[in-house]
């Protein structure tokens, strides 16, 4: 309860009902005069964040030490004295991330400082595609000349950015190679002697993913690729342009959208998790699915809170060189595993060969759920790279 001035009205402000008390027994406001000084705004923030930090280190301290307890208790209706379960979930996960990327560190926006010159020479390409139809289809030849002229330029220019691109790839490479005390591979832009390649079934002179549709209209219809080769090798086509047929920075690229699409990723897998529970207790009638989807979502916070202990014994033994951190870090990842069996044991009360039996079922679907997301959203990665 603040201290603040109650009204004299018994209106409530916000819903306009009848306040019998110093609350709206009907949305909960307080019915206290709206005009706060500057001392009234400071002190409703501290006590709003006190009450916040109060509230969650009660909810996590119960959390981790008695597993299955908070989520039977949100079910038995006791509900305000902890977080709500939603709110700790969004706070916990967001820190994770946060200092997980920031950990991680962030790739540049623009890879390798190329991103614009490599847009120039794309657009160089799709409008040299433009200027072959043209004299296709034109005889007129002063027209034919003038568009010689323009893809003889746009050619030039092409040269000139490859030029430059592998000057800054070398020179990034020399210096990464004398890093690393290693010899720096060449690498090279051309089809013939690329390593970045997903699929050969088209002739090296196509460079866009337009020609790659025209040649494949020049081929018998039972010989042309299916619709989902199609999307594919177009997508290889872009990339190649894209990353200058260097597989590395491909790979890399991947890689960080990929870790991006996490948080994503971990959210589409609470449902499904809650779905395998479901299945596995599909005997025990009092649980309903979205008791199981409470009990999901406690479990993800803890496992973020576990990880995050990694994560900070980590960094100790980065910092100390003392390997026991280490240790203290992988024995947090791996008490995970034995929070989980608790927990299902606290939260549904069955006996414990039952609880195991079911445990490592709940592993096995939990792990091909997890490589099924995995390969979509790497999927998705892809198509976006």
């Amino acid at each position: 309860m603040s201290h603040f001035k109650e009204r004299k009205e018994k209106n409530c402000l916000n819903c306009n009902a009848v306040v019998a008390g110093r609350y709206c027994q009907v949305c909960g406001q307080e019915n206290i005069e709206p005009k706060e000084s500057f001392w009234h705004l400071v002190t409703h923030f501290v006590n709003d964040i006190t009450h916040f930090d109060g509230k969650f280190f009660t909810t996590t301290k119960l959390l981790l030490l008695k597993p299955g307890f908070l989520p039977r208790e949100y079910l038995r209706g006791k509900r305000a004295s902890y977080l709500h379960p939603i709110r700790m979930y969004v706070f916990t996960s967001a820190i994770f991330f946060l200092i997980f990327f920031s950990l991680s560190g962030n790739m540049e926006k623009e890879i390798n400082g190329m991103d614009e010159n490599t847009e120039r020479f794309i657009s160089n390409e799709k409008k040299i595609d433009n200027i072959d139809s043209l004299l296709t289809d034109t005889k007129d030849s002063a027209t034919r000349y003038a568009l010689t002229n323009q893809r003889r330029k746009y050619e030039q220019e092409n040269k000139v950015i490859d030029s430059a691109i592998n000057a800054v790839r070398k020179a990034k490479q020399q210096k990464k190679a004398e890093q690393n005390t290693q010899p720096a591979e060449t690498d090279t832009i051309r089809k013939g002697n690329s390593n970045f390649s997903f699929s050969s079934s088209y002739p090296d002179s196509i460079r866009t993913p337009e020609q790659y549709q025209k040649w494949q209209l020049t081929l018998p219809e039972e010989k042309q690729d299916g619709w989902v080769k199609k999307a594919f090798v177009k997508k290889e086509i872009s990339i190649r342009n894209k990353y200058r047929y260097n597989a590395n920075e491909f790979l890399e690229v991947v890689k960080e959208k990929f870790l991006h699409s996490l948080p994503q990723m971990l959210f589409v897998s609470l449902p499904l998790f809650a779905l395998i529970l479901q299945v596995l207790y599909f005997r025990r009638k009092q649980f309903f699915y979205t008791d199981h989807g409470v009990f999901t979502i406690f479990h993800f916070i803890a496992v973020y809170i576990l990880l995050l202990l990694n994560i900070l014994f980590s960094k100790l033994r980065d910092l100390t060189g003392w390997h026991f951190f280490q240790y203290i870090g992988l024995a947090a990842v791996l008490f995970t595993l034995f929070y989980l069996y608790k927990s299902m044991r606290n939260f549904y009360g069955q006996g414990r060969a039952k609880t195991i039996v079911k445990f490592i079922l709940l592993c096995v679907f939990s792990g091909i759920v997890t490589g099924l997301l995995t390969l979509v959203f790497m999927l998705l990665t892809f198509f976006k790279a």
